[in-house]
């Protein structure tokens, strides 16, 4: 995820109702370590805010599975 674009989907979240939209599935930010260290806006703009106003984001365990797909 570019910079930009988890800067926009932050200040599209954290702009709508809270308790229409959370908790939230988390379905796509990889671990902890790629979250904060190799692209930590995603941190920054995602996770610290839901942290700070103590919402909850489930993580899935998708990661752990070999050849999921997901339809939409």
């Amino acid at each position: 995820m570019l910079k930009q674009e988890a800067q926009w989907l932050g200040k599209m979240i954290y702009s709508l109702d809270q308790d229409s939209i959370f908790p939230l599935l988390n379905l796509g930010s990889s671990s902890q370590n790629f979250r904060e260290k190799q692209q930590p806006w995603i941190y920054q703009f995602l996770f610290k805010p839901a942290q700070q106003s103590a919402v909850v984001l489930i993580p899935h365990a998708l990661g752990i599975l070999e050849d999921v797909e997901i339809g939409l």
